[in-house]
Order: C-alpha cells, then sequence, then structure tokens
C-alpha cells in the first residue's frame, strides 16, 4: 500500500511538470493558421486543465492513501508527522524542499520584475511563469507532510532492511 502511496505522489509530480510545461507550448499554436491553430490552441489548453485537475486528484488521493496507511500502522512515530502546517505554509523542511523553495522565490522575484520592466519577450515571460508554476507545486509537495512520511518511512525501511 505505501508503495502505491508512493507512486501516486510521484505520479502527481510528473503531471504537475506536464502542466507547467504546457504553458511553454503557447507560442507554438501561433505558428499555424486557421483552423490548425484553434485545434492546437484547444489541445494545449485541454491538455493544461486536464493534467492539473487530475495530479491534484491523485493528490487528494495519494493523501488519504497515506491517512489510511497510519491509521492501520498505529504509530506514535508516524502519527506525530500529521501535527504539522499544510505544505504551502512551510518552508526549507528539507534539502530538496530548499531547492524548490529558492526556485520559486527567485522565479517570483523574475515574474514581478518582468512585470515592472514591461519585458515584451513571450518566451522569458512564458518561462519564468512555466517555472513558478512547477517551483511552487514542488514546494508545497516537498514541504508538506506526504513527502515527510516519504522520507520517514524510507528511513524506517532503511533501519529494518525491509520493504514494507
Amino acid at each position: 500500500m505505501f508503495e502505491k502511496f508512493k507512486r501516486n505522489i510521484y505520479v502527481s509530480i510528473i503531471l504537475l511538470l506536464v502542466t507547467s510545461l504546457t504553458i511553454l507550448l503557447i507560442p507554438l499554436t501561433d505558428v499555424f493558421s486557421g483552423n490548425t491553430q484553434k485545434v492546437c490552441s484547444y489541445i494545449v489548453g485541454a491538455v493544461f486543465w486536464l493534467s492539473l485537475i487530475l495530479g491534484q486528484i491523485i493528490f487528494w488521493i495519494a493523501n488519504r492513501e497515506r491517512i489510511s496507511i497510519e491509521h492501520n500502522l498505529q504509530k506514535k512515530e508516524i502519527k506525530r508527522l500529521s501535527a504539522n502546517y499544510p505544505g504551502v505554509l512551510c518552508f526549507f523542511q528539507n534539502r530538496e524542499a530548499a531547492v524548490a523553495d529558492v526556485t520559486v522565490i527567485i522565479s517570483f522575484l523574475l515574474v514581478i520584475a518582468e512585470l515592472i520592466f514591461k519585458i515584451k519577450s513571450e518566451w522569458i515571460i512564458l518561462s519564468s511563469v512555466s517555472t513558478l508554476i512547477f517551483s511552487f507545486g514542488m514546494h508545497c509537495i516537498l514541504n508538506g507532510i506526504n513527502y515527510k512520511y516519504i522520507r520517514y518511512v524510507g528511513k524506517l525501511q532503511k533501519e529494518n532492511g525491509s520493504n514494507e
């Protein structure tokens, strides 16, 4: 059950990446003209929204799986992990989260600077927004309880030499 939980977290991260990368496809729809441009625009939009919604649903499913695993194990150490704030409110909880946190701060400042200085390059703006979306999602995941749980169970498995 833990492996299914972990797989769902990774799938939601992949879908988050797809969501942010579709933003970079927006200028490519202008290459075409007429109906082809409309179809490409609809496809890019559909992929964006489907990957965003599906990624969130899979993440919520993974969260429910973690809660179910915790109730089945009934260990105080694991229960204690649940008492933290949501990942969106936490910063620098681990090394991976620190990378995401620094990236989200830099990309946010970059987007603000682009607005202030009225940058005209579509690619620069879309790249920064894409990076901001992905890094913000990773900030939330890597600082959150589900990732802490993956790390904690991984540590326990390493200490016990088992694959629970």
